[in-house]
């Protein structure tokens, strides 16, 4: 059956050491993953938290950081198994670890990887890893100390081993330096599986007799199983230092030659690492606590960078406010002092629009009296006088005047004149009010008066 595919967008793995750190960044391609980046942090540097920081992208595209455990308190073993169903196999594993590990189950931590089946076998082989907590937690302290909270540890000889598989049988050994010391990863293969597998370092003299004892009792223990050939091929996988130490030894105890390989690069295992990280740990070597608290870590980052976005955006929305209360209020002071100007230049035109109407009317009253003065000298007829003339208010205009007693007819005739009268081709009257007419007892003449409206005294206004 196919196992599940661990959906991440991004993969750190980080390995813890002296004299440098390291960190390479990977990207899911095809069925394995491509190198983005790669840091090296020496001494006191830091390696980039924004790096193996998560935030709210972490939420969408998930971002897995693997560390490498120091090999050197990993307890390495095959262990075969009568089934194939992964909860059994971590069932099965779980009762038998009191047996299976060097130390009580309580103080360790473990994990397991299955390895490839031989087609038709009823069984299966897997590759046990068991690791002493108190070791976990400092290595995991270390890394908090970095500003990594890892989410996966794995061991890269794991990868480095897994790479050898099903290539050969015979015994492999896969030396690498780490720090001032060889670890030496040690496994056989027979009958197309894997047989046998463990790890340990060599001290720095008398190394040679130690890995000649560690062989020799794997080699009588294959005998008793019956799983050891009568012949077997040795073959090295190491750096060319390492190789010209390590070829010798395996010659002279196999008495074959020996089948050099080069060691993998730190960048190729770290690829290798992320590639199998794709693929969810059956068992995690990650203490519950630890995980169930870098979560919480997690998610309290998440809920205080909320907060703080809160706060900015609040912050910025008031200051956006004040910004936008200050620029009205500039703007109303602008539109008060323009409408002050405005309001001045107004009145100033309505002060002078009043003055051009007052001397519109002046005028006006002027030509108005000028006109009706000429109209009744003109329309005045023989024997009738006009005592008094008076222009009232440029719309009326009041007459007084005399005439023989026996010609009061020409003051109705008069009054006719006036009714007809135009001016400019327009009447000048609209009407004419018909004449008070009495007799001066002493000088025996006509006393009259009448009024005239005239017919447009908006002109004279």
């Amino acid at each position: 059956m196919k196992k599940p595919k661990d959906q991440w967008q991004s993969c750190n793995v980080v390995r813890e050491g002296e004299p440098e750190r390291k960190l390479w960044q990977f990207r899911p391609r095809g069925e394995g993953c491509a190198l983005v980046r790669e840091h090296a942090a020496v001494g006191s540097e830091r390696l980039p938290a924004k790096v193996l920081a998560k935030d709210f992208q972490s939420l969408f595209q998930r971002k897995l950081n693997v560390a490498w455990l120091p090999p050197g308190d990993v307890f390495l073993s095959v262990v075969e198994l009568p089934s194939t169903d992964e909860e059994e196999l971590r069932s099965m594993l779980d009762l038998q670890l009191e047996k299976l590990s060097p130390l009580p189950a309580a103080q360790t931590t473990w994990t397991y990887v299955p390895l490839p089946r031989k087609e038709g076998a009823s069984t299966t082989r897997v590759l046990l890893l068991v690791v002493p907590r108190h070791a976990v937690e400092a290595f995991l302290g270390r890394l908090e100390g970095e500003g990594c909270f890892t989410d996966r540890l794995e061991l890269p000889q794991i990868d480095e081993l897994l790479a050898c598989l099903g290539q050969a049988h015979g015994v492999w050994v896969l030396p690498r330096r780490v720090k001032d010391k060889v670890l030496v990863v040690t496994a056989w293969q027979a009958d197309g599986e894997l047989r046998h597998a463990g790890l340990c370092f060599l001290p720095e003299t008398g190394w040679v007799s130690v890995l000649k004892a560690q062989l020799t009792q794997v080699v009588w223990a294959g005998e008793l199983d019956g799983w050891l050939p009568a012949s077997y091929e040795a073959h090295l996988v190491a750096d060319d230092e390492l190789a010209a130490a390590f070829e010798p030894v395996l010659r002279e105890l196999t008495g074959r030659t020996v089948d050099l390989r080069p060691a993998l690069a730190e960048t190729a295992l770290a690829q290798a690492t992320a590639a199998r990280a794709r693929v969810p740990q059956p068992v995690s070597l990650l203490p519950a606590e630890y995980a169930t608290r870098y979560r919480q870590v997690f998610v309290d980052r998440i809920w205080m960078r909320s907060v703080g976005a809160v706060v900015v955006f609040y912050l910025l929305g008031v200051l956006a406010y004040f910004g936008a209360v200050e620029w009205a209020r500039y703007q109303q002071t602008a539109a008060e002092q323009t409408h002050r100007t405005l309001g001045k230049g107004y009145t100033n035109t309505l002060q002078l629009a009043e003055r051009v109407k007052i001397l519109k009317n002046q005028m006006n009253l002027k030509y108005a009296a000028l006109d009706s003065f000429k109209v009744v000298a003109e329309k005045l007829p023989e024997g009738v006088t006009v005592n008094s003339f008076s222009f009232q208010r440029g719309a009326k205009v009041q007459l007084w005047g005399s005439a023989p007693g026996n010609e009061a007819g020409k003051i109705a005739e008069f009054v006719g004149h006036l009714q007809s009268a135009e001016s400019n081709g327009r009447r000048l009257f609209s009407t004419v009010d018909s004449p008070t007419i009495r007799i001066d007892a002493q000088s025996g003449q006509n006393r009259w008066n009448f009024d005239c409206n005239l017919a447009n005294p908006e002109q004279a206004k």
